[in-house]
Parts: C-alpha cells; structure tokens; sequence
C-alpha cells in the first residue's frame, strides 16, 4: 500500500491515475492532504511514486505500507472463493506474490533515489499500535505540524477513490485491528508457494 502526501497546487499533464490526485490536490491548494493506494499489491501502479515526484518534487513523501505476502495472498485467495467455486488458489497466489515483489521492488528503488522523501511502515505494527505510529510518521513528514492521533480520522475520514467495501463508512483509529487469519487459515502449500517465490523483500521486512 501507498500513502502519498503531497503539497497541492502544481502540474499540468493527462487525465489518468496521477493526474486525477493532482486535480484532487488542485480543490485544497492550502494543504497537505494524503491519497492512499490501497490495493493488495499496488504492482499496476508502480510508476506512481516516480511520476508524482517529478510532477511535485520534494513537495511529495511516499509512505510505503509493507503488509506480509501471505496476508496479501490469502485475503485476495479468500476474496476469489466468495465469488466463484473453483478458483486455482496457487495460481492467484503465485501472482499476487510476484506483484508483492514487484511493487515493494519499485518502491525500494524511490527509496534509493530520494531516501528524505520516503517513510516505510509495516502493516502490523501499523495496525497494532495506531496511536503511537501514527504521530511518528506525520512527525517524520511534517515535523513543524502538531499531531494528536486521537483526533485522526474522527471527522473528514474517506477511504478513497476504489477500495473494499469499508470505504463506505467512517474509520476511527480505534476500529484498526490487526489481521491474522492467514496463519491459521492458509493452506500450508500457499504459504509455501508464496514464501518461495517472495523470500528475498520478506526476508528483507522481518517476516520469518
């Protein structure tokens, strides 16, 4: 997942993904607003970050989401059975894992390039502790800001343009939990198969 925040107001180019959050930016010229990316892997969007730094510059920080490929997996395996009997499971799996790496690969890449532009966040830590990793990160951001989590996401919270079907109703910090289901639920050769193919960034983030 991606969280970029940028300062609005700047750039011109064609009407697609990017230049949709430009025009959004274009209607709060007066503040810092954060877009969020949250599909599983971002791996159709790995460009994003590098065309969104050209068109704001330092005006821009990625906030790169690292979640463990195999939650990744077996939400979107789990997503695949609700809507059709027979998916092929490892198949899903095999290419969500190569999207994982695909998308984490690129947003390393933007790290390497501009390292005071980029923040990375692991899901669970995210998820398990929102009051004291939230601050850290706006701080890190906007270090001049005053952040107060409790005021977070009580009153403007929108869970973008296109997502699951909790961005219809407001989030509070409070409602964040974390997900494990996969570590009981996953059957042991998908998270073999995705463990496999996602070892060197998995590795790389902390997960055993």
């Amino acid at each position: 997942m991606w969280c970029f925040l940028v300062d609005p107001g700047q750039g011109d180019v064609l009407w697609d993904h990017e230049v949709l959050i430009a025009r959004l930016m274009d209607q709060l010229p007066d503040r810092y607003v954060g877009i969020t990316d949250s599909s599983k892997t971002a791996s159709r969007f790995t460009s994003g970050p590098f065309n969104l730094q050209s068109a704001y510059g330092s005006d821009l920080h990625l906030l790169h989401i690292v979640r463990d490929p195999r939650a990744v997996c077996w939400s979107l395996v789990k997503k695949a059975r609700r809507k059709r009997s027979g998916s092929n499971d490892a198949l899903l799996s095999a290419k969500t894992a190569l999207g994982w790496c695909y998308a984490n690969a690129a947003s390393e890449l933007f790290r390497r390039r501009f390292p005071e532009q980029y923040t990375r966040v692991l899901y669970e830590d995210l998820a398990a502790d929102p009051h004291v990793v939230v601050p850290a990160v706006l701080d890190r951001i906007l270090p001049s800001a005053k952040w107060s989590s409790d005021a977070i996401g009580l009153e403007d919270n929108r869970h973008q343009l296109h997502g699951n079907r909790m961005r219809w109703k407001p989030l509070k910090v409070d409602d964040i939990r974390v997900d494990n289901e996969w570590k009981s639920a996953m059957p042991t050769r998908l998270c073999r198969l995705v463990g496999s193919i996602s070892w060197p960034l998995r590795v790389r983030y902390g997960y055993s």
